[in-house]
């Protein structure tokens, strides 16, 4: 082999090459290009079985399957919630939450029972177990921040009933509600945790309240942490348990303090809520992950993880920056969901409105600590047990989707919609002369069709234009383009928009 056939530059592609992250702004984060990014990627390492010897590839992520139940919902409908449980008798249920904007609904997909008439957005859907019965929780906001909450049996979609008692409304409530031990708790603006009966949802007492004390902050709302109630301030935390108190409240304080609030999603706007906000906590394995922001960075939000005991921020500085930013002024991300598939764990931040027809999140996988961007036109970042919402792009009917589970993997979204894999990043750079690329390439996993094609685009200007993409047949053996020219400074992206797998491991090059 000539030394020319040799690449001189190599770049493993699972790697966070350059590091100044994606850039953000108020108005444009995620969509002005610029930077290292990774779309619609994950991880995937493959063992040598002999040597024990890891190899970590850039693989594409898996398509989402439509579902064939459309769950009753017109084109007027929002879908802004889902949960799902298990009930012996029936298997795997699931309930989404829409709303047309003055009724809000429940559907399985046989019922639609309306739950109240009113002007009122979705925000929060729990589940618990009262006297061994399971229940859902919906709440609500209206557009001055006050909520109304209504719950239903499991076993009975169409039987809503609305938490009325004045003790639990002695306050105005703020946050996701947290169930333990047959007791629901909620926060309220006046910084108490008001607890219900002992397995009731609808009877709460006068007494039965504790304050959070830390310090004087303005509340956020609940985390439910295993057996730890997590009460958050603006800028504090505070923790409690179930002591089993016979009068007063059942919980009491365990020690648990830190100088971590929910922070900017919740309380930048007037009403206590942005608009669009929904779930800003998931429980994903031993650790609960939540939005926050260190006390006194009151715009600066983070992914944080609870393990019991301690707090880590998990977010880096660019990270921070899209989540402090959000996608338009003034708005901070909008929902925190846990999901799996193949292997591998999640957590997903969404960053646009349920209404936006490109549905754009953040993904966290906490097992290579690293994050990557997903982008979908037909599925929306909110989920619950594998099942994902559809997105609003007016095609009529909502349906769920969740990752192939057949055996089989897709890579299409809904019925054909196929999405793009985008690696992008810069090359290193010498001294101020021009280099030229003879030839450049990747290593990666040889496709079946000829129709599987890598794009390779060119930055010589630091990312803002880009040359028009040159393909890679990834059926051939050798996965070289020649004549790439000359440049100072460049910048490389890598795309994959066929219906099919795609998996790298770096980038290589001849540069001299």
């Amino acid at each position: 082999m000539s030394p020319l056939d040799k690449p001189n530059v190599t770049i493993p592609l699972a790697m966070s090459y350059n590091t100044r992250g994606f850039a953000a702004a108020a108005a444009n984060a995620m969509t002005n290009a610029i930077d290292q990014r990774k779309i619609n990627c994950v991880y995937e390492p493959i063992a040598n079985q002999a040597t024990g010897k890891k190899t970590l590839y850039l693989a594409k992520r898996p398509g989402l399957s439509k579902l064939s139940s459309d769950f009753g919902l017109s084109a007027s409908d929002k879908a802004w919630l889902v949960t799902d449980f298990k009930l012996p008798s029936t298997g795997p249920f699931v309930w989404i939450f829409f709303t047309n904007g003055t009724t809000q609904s429940a559907s399985n997909g046989s019922s639609h029972p309306t739950i109240v008439t009113a002007s009122l957005q979705p925000i929060y859907v729990t589940k618990t177990s009262l006297s061994g019965l399971g229940y859902v929780v919906v709440q609500y906001v209206n557009s001055s921040g006050v909520q109304r909450v209504f719950f239903a049996a499991m076993s009975d979609i169409t039987t809503w009933t609305e938490i009325t008692d004045s003790d639990f409304s002695a306050s105005t409530a703020v946050g996701m509600m947290a169930h333990r031990d047959g007791f629901a708790h909620i926060l309220g603006t006046d910084n108490k945790i008001r607890s219900s009966d002992l397995n009731s949802l609808s009877a709460w007492s006068a007494t039965s309240f504790i304050s959070r004390a830390v310090v004087e902050d303005q509340a956020c709302g609940l985390i439910q942490h295993d057996r730890i109630t997590l009460a958050f301030g603006a800028e504090t935390v505070e923790g409690f348990q179930n002591a089993g108190n016979t009068t007063g409240s059942p919980l009491s304080r365990n020690g648990i303090t830190a100088r971590i609030g929910l922070g900017g999603p919740h309380v930048s706007s007037g009403a206590g809520y942005a608009t669009g906000t929904r779930h800003y906590s998931a429980a994903l394995g031993s650790r609960t992950y939540f939005i926050g922001a260190e006390a006194g960075r009151d715009y600066e939000a983070s992914l944080y993880a609870f393990n019991g005991q301690t707090f880590e921020n998990v977010s880096t500085p660019a990270i921070r920056k899209i989540l402090s930013a959000g996608p338009t002024a003034g708005t901070e991300p909008y929902h925190v969901s846990a999901f799996s598939f193949y292997g591998q764990d999640a957590i997903g931040i969404a960053l646009d409105v349920p209404t936006a027809t490109t549905q754009r999140w953040l993904v966290f996988n906490p097992s290579w600590n690293e994050w990557f961007e997903w982008q979908s036109t037909e599925v929306q970042p909110v989920c619950s047990g594998g099942y994902f919402i559809g997105a609003h792009n007016g095609n009529g009917p909502r349906k769920l989707h969740r990752f192939q589970n057949d055996g089989t993997e897709k890579w299409v979204d809904g019925a054909s919609t196929a999405y793009t894999m985008t690696a992008q990043f810069k090359l290193p750079k010498g001294d101020n002369a021009r280099q030229r690329m003879p030839w450049c390439g990747v290593v990666g996993d040889s496709a079946s069709s000829a129709s599987s094609v890598v794009g390779v685009s060119f930055s010589d200007d630091d990312y803002p234009t880009f040359s028009t993409a040159r393909d890679i047949d990834m059926s051939q053996r050798k996965k070289h383009i020649y004549r790439c020219g000359s440049y100072r400074d460049r910048a490389v992206r890598l795309t994959h928009s066929h219906a099919s797998a795609c998996r790298l491991e770096k980038f290589i090059a001849r540069i001299e």
